[in-house]
């Protein structure tokens, strides 16, 4: 749904300008680069967010099932809550970290 976004195909629109002239498309087609539109448009935002997430989980179920390392722990919550030992950081921007959850560690 991000990837076909009125955003995203506005953007493809511009590709020309990454190509020959290596503009940023983002801000050829919106006049400010991806993270800052981010900022001005919240439904976007929660659909990248989303997408991201979305993302994530797929490589992180490969990750876990290739490696067995976390057994069938599929999200932070559960693997914290099973090896309480493991910290770990979210390295976002400050609008997604806002809406994340905290969990312990």
């Amino acid at each position: 749904m991000a990837n076909l976004s009125d955003v995203n195909i506005k953007t493809w629109g511009h590709l020309k300008d990454v190509i020959l002239c290596g503009r940023d498309a983002y801000t050829s087609a919106h006049g400010m680069k991806l993270f800052e539109y981010m900022q001005s448009d919240e439904e976007f935002c929660k659909l990248f967010s989303r997408a991201m997430s979305e993302s994530s989980i797929m490589v992180m179920e490969k990750v876990v099932e290739f490696c067995k390392l976390f057994s069938r722990a599929m999200s932070l919550s559960l693997i914290t809550s099973k090896y309480p030992h493991i910290m770990s950081i979210n390295f976002d921007l400050p609008p997604v970290l806002a809406r994340a959850p905290l969990y312990p560690g």
